[in-house]
């Protein structure tokens, strides 16, 4: 039950300037207390003032967008399949602009600089019925899915997450608002870790949104979906996916030419019924997206040259800006 939920907003990490559309982003892995591995994403959009948290942690994973420009933050929980919103404390939540650098003064001082401060919120019973009222950012994030308005209480707690990162990685960021043919808005977050070799694509669409990681080291990706409360693990095909380090040129390239580009590259793949039992043989990016998930192992399905794929049952499409389309498909009721 939502009836009341201490939403803690925590832990900005690692900052990193964007060399395609001016934005600040953060790629961290923190160590929890119980030893296990968790990722955090921050995404900044300095021009729409938009913040983009994803946090995956298995079961307990969690996406949010603070909206500075329309005044309102929503978080979108995987395990109650809930979104709730609440509006943003200016006079508590740092500025959008201000965010990489209050970081980094966290990270010099550590555990030595001042305690971070803690936001409580009782959640409402009452269903928000209207999200166009918050802007295309949360609307994008909670389409389709029960949201709940949250309100501040009054009782401020000091102690929040500890954790002040290195800004030293070259990371690059990739933000942007896709209009579908129906006329909704999308919202998709590539973040690219280039010494990790890890890139963490975050779409935000209501009902069918979907976090993914391309774990390049490791030679597998992960998806986790948000309607199955599953994720599905495949090895990566090299010769069809993009190299880590082209991927924003990429983007860049495919959206200047628009529907004149090339078309996307495709990739099909049957999902087995048969779940994974152990996460760690894949990586601790693909760990922290699927711990406590039913997780399947999908196989490339493959194709004649110039053959259109066909496949009778169901399929779960991902599209990564422009560049590609992945499609699993299978039986599997994702249960």
């Amino acid at each position: 039950m939502l009836h009341r939920v201490g939403i803690v907003i925590a832990a900005l990490l690692r900052v990193f300037l964007a060399p395609i559309f001016a934005n600040d982003n953060v790629n961290e892995n923190n160590q929890g207390n119980n030893g296990r591995n968790s990722h955090q994403t921050v995404s900044i959009n300095n021009d729409k003032h938009v913040a983009n948290i994803d946090s995956n942690n298995g079961w307990n994973s969690w996406n949010s967008v603070w909206d500075y420009g329309n005044g309102f933050i929503s978080t979108r929980i995987l395990s109650k399949k809930a979104c709730i919103i609440a509006k943003i404390n200016e006079k508590v939540m740092p500025d959008v602009v201000e965010l990489p650098q209050l970081i980094k003064e966290k990270m010099k001082a550590g555990s030595r600089g001042p305690p971070p401060v803690e936001l409580r919120f009782t959640v409402s019973e009452t269903r928000v019925s209207d999200l166009a009222l918050y802007g295309k950012s949360v609307e994008a994030m909670c389409r389709g899915i029960p949201t709940y308005v949250a309100r501040e209480a009054p009782i401020v707690v000091a102690s929040l997450l500890g954790v002040f990162l290195t800004p030293s990685l070259a990371t690059d960021n990739v933000n942007e608002n896709n209009q579908r043919n129906d006329g909704g808005n999308s919202h998709q977050t590539v973040s690219i870790n280039n010494n990790k070799h890890v890139a963490n694509i975050d779409t935000n669409n209501g009902w069918n949104s979907w976090n993914s990681v391309w774990d390049y080291g490791n030679g597998f990706m992960a998806t986790r979906v948000f309607s199955k409360k599953s994720c599905i693990v495949a090895k990566m095909n090299k010769d069809v996916m993009p190299d880590i380090v082209v991927i924003p040129r990429l983007i860049s390239e495919r959206k200047k030419a628009g529907a004149q580009g090339p078309r996307p590259k495709e990739l099909r793949f049957v999902v087995s019924k048969t779940r994974v039992l152990d996460l760690t043989s894949f990586g601790k990016n693909i760990e922290a997206l699927c711990r406590g998930l039913p997780t399947y192992v999908a196989h490339e399905a493959e194709r004649m040259k110039e053959a259109n794929f066909f496949y009778s049952g169901s399929c779960f499409h991902t599209s990564i800006l422009w560049i590609i389309n992945i499609g699993f498909c299978g039986d599997v009721s994702f249960k």
